[in-house]
C-alpha cells in the first residue's frame, strides 16, 4: 500500500546483512478477511550499523475466525 525508505550507509561486497522486523501496527481492514499491517524493517551490517530502514504498509489476507455466541 505504501513504503518509506531511508538509506543510511553504503554496503559492500562481502558485507553480512540481517534484518530486524518490528510490527508497528496491525488492524482489521474495513471489509473481508484482510488486515493492514505496518512493519519497520531495519537492515544492519556485520558492524551492527543501520544500513537502511524501510517502513512498509501492507494489506494481507487473514483467516476468518468463528463468530462468538
Amino acid at each position: 500500500m505504501s513504503m518509506e525508505l531511508s538509506v543510511n550507509v553504503p554496503t559492500y561486497v562481502g558485507d553480512t546483512l540481517h534484518v530486524v522486523v518490528e510490527v508497528v501496527e496491525s488492524r482489521k481492514a474495513s471489509t473481508g478477511e484482510r488486515g493492514v499491517v505496518t512493519t519497520r524493517n531495519t537492515v544492519r551490517n556485520q558492524r551492527d550499523e543501520d544500513v537502511l530502514v524501510f517502513t512498509a504498509v501492507r494489506l494481507i489476507r487473514g483467516k476468518r475466525l468463528p463468530r462468538a455466541r
